[in-house]
């Protein structure tokens, strides 16, 4: 009952319905598909959350400011904690993903109500911690209120300031993509 609230509050009409396309396993059953399901709902929910508590649900979120600055004090700022650096690449947009990464270890370790309600006590997996990064960077209000030319896999990224992996990613899992494109890096440099 709270998932389906949850999905309902968080999709309107428009928005195609989330991870329709995919799958765990092809031979996954049904029971385990809907628990991925819901599991991952859950997830984008305590996002949602926690970009509205920061006041940060904007583009492109501010992942630095919502880990320097953490909202209700979800957990202590240490200045020479600073999030990993992202291995180097060619992608200008890696190590904002990389913070997103580590404010959902953060949330993983808090004992925030709203994720101990919907996820338990134990720890958030690493593939919840993709998720919930990529939910954080892509979030689905704001990716719903593009239009279908805006939700172009580059286009994105650009706008969302992630890689175009995490862009993909969220795209195909929302259903606004049927098939996992060949990734593309924008040309992102000034014209001349």
């Amino acid at each position: 009952m709270l998932v389906e609230m949850g999905i309902a509050a968080m999709y309107n009409d428009y928005t195609p319905n989330a991870f329709a396309r995919t799958s765990p396993t092809p031979t996954a059953s049904r029971g385990h598909t809907m628990k991925i399901i819901a599991r991952r709902a859950r997830i984008e929910h305590m996002a949602v959350e926690l970009l509205q508590l920061s006041g940060s649900l904007r583009l492109p979120v501010p992942v630095d400011e919502i880990y320097s600055h953490p909202p209700l004090q979800l957990w202590a700022v240490d200045p020479d904690r600073a999030p990993q650096l992202a291995p180097p690449t060619d992608d200008p947009f890696a190590q904002r993903l990389t913070t997103a990464r580590a404010i959902a270890r953060l949330v993983g370790e808090s004992a925030w109500s709203t994720r101990v309600r919907l996820m338990s006590s134990k720890p958030l997996t690493a593939d919840d911690i993709d998720t919930f990064a990529a939910t954080l960077l892509v979030p689905t209000a704001l990716l719903s209120a593009l239009n279908s030319r805006q939700r172009a896999p580059q286009i994105v990224a650009v706008l969302f300031q992630v890689p175009i992996s995490t862009a993909i990613k969220r795209l195909t899992e929302l259903g606004y993509l049927a098939t996992d494109p060949e990734p593309v890096q924008p040309d992102l440099s000034p014209e001349r």
